[in-house]
């Protein structure tokens, strides 16, 4: 998938977004190759896969070239960023996997991300596993767990992003030490509905950006806080909301493990 394009980088830093629902924040965006392989939206119904985020997303993701060193120049440039800078890491891609493992997290390069956002107030979501699936190992979940746990426990908020809310109640009954998002059904914008509860009985908040045009990710700074207990979640959109609908549906019991 990469070798078209020469003139952008592999890894995009735009030090100051005018996306309106994060407001005027840090946000960069990693090549599609750094999402795990056991995401279920990987190929369809992501948000990173429609609209003008695409098309930069697509761009990057053919990006010829060194991974670590493309790498190494963007974390020069994180650094640079002022201390106390909000700062989304991934508005479209993940966390950069281990060589070799395609669903396990690289500790070597996230160590260097939480090193170069050290003193900004820097946040993401993953969708590398952390609870046993099909074909993957309890040695790579455990890695995943104990990275997210590291960075969380360091202050770079790193969310679990979830396919359903009762997928969200095993990651927590889990007892991992992380926040944790979910998709929410497509009606949650239209209706505008801002309190759930999961199955478990633990509140959901609707994204607030999602439901408010007058909200942005700079005035909630919920999903920036590593401590936070409730849920977030995102209500499915775009063109893909079809296919998340019936992802939700395939995890509505939590894990399908086979």
């Amino acid at each position: 998938m990469r070798g078209e394009y020469k003139s952008v980088p592999m890894f995009m830093l735009t030090p100051n977004s005018s996306n309106n629902k994060t407001g005027p924040m840090a946000v960069s965006t990693s090549p599609m190759w750094t999402c795990p392989e056991s995401c279920p939206f990987r190929r369809h119904g992501c948000y990173g896969a429609y609209g003008s985020v695409y098309m930069w997303w697509r761009r990057i993701s053919q990006v010829s070239g060194d991974a670590d060193k493309e790498y190494t120049a963007f974390l020069k440039d994180a650094v640079s960023l002022p201390a106390g800078k909000f700062f989304r890491h991934n508005q479209a891609g993940d966390l950069i996997p281990e060589s070799g493992y395609r669903d396990r997290i690289s500790l070597t390069h996230c160590i260097q991300l939480m090193n170069a956002t050290n003193r900004k107030k820097a946040f993401t979501f993953t969708h590398y596993p952390v609870l046993r699936v099909k074909g993957i190992s309890q040695e790579t979940i455990d890695i995943n767990r104990s990275i997210i746990e590291q960075m969380n426990s360091n202050g770079f908020s790193v969310s679990v992003s979830c396919n359903s809310v009762m997928h969200a109640d095993q990651v927590i009954d889990s007892g991992i030490k992380a926040p944790v998002t979910t998709i929410l059904p497509r009606r949650f914008k239209s209706e505008k509905i801002s309190i759930s509860k999961s199955p478990g009985g633990r509140t959901v908040i609707t994204c607030p950006a999602s439901i408010n045009d007058k909200m942005t990710c700079v005035k909630c700074k919920s999903c920036m806080n590593p401590q936070r207990k409730v849920i977030i979640g995102f209500p499915a959109h775009g063109s893909g909301f079809r296919h998340c609908e019936r992802i939700m549906s395939e995890w509505g019991k939590g894990v399908p493990v086979s």
